[in-house]
């Protein structure tokens, strides 16, 4: 009700202590929220970077077993690296943009 906001949460009347108690219960559910999402996020970054190690590693293995680095299936590969870091890249941005907000 509209007195409730003039009286404050306990009936003093203080607007201000009403509305700093409010915005420290956002804060934190805004850090419990995040939080919740941190164990996804640490998946996926730990996959992505196994999975841009695995194919360094696999690229590496086919070019000193004398393959070209001008073979479709090396530069497909290494393609496929360079798609993967972009993509890690702007996960962490998004995910800094979600923080920030």
């Amino acid at each position: 009700s509209p007195l409730a906001i003039v009286w404050g949460i306990d009936g003093t009347g203080n607007v201000t202590e009403h509305f700093r108690k409010k915005r420290n219960e956002y804060k934190v559910f805004h850090v419990l929220g995040t939080l919740w999402n941190l164990p996804p996020l640490i998946v996926s970054v730990a996959s992505y970077f196994l999975l841009i190690l695995s194919l360094g590693r696999h690229v590496q293995q086919r070019q000193q077993s004398g393959i070209s680095s001008r073979d479709p299936s090396t530069e497909a590969h290494q393609r496929a690296i360079k798609i993967i870091v972009s993509f890690l890249f702007l996960f962490l941005l998004y995910f800094l943009a979600f923080l920030i907000t």
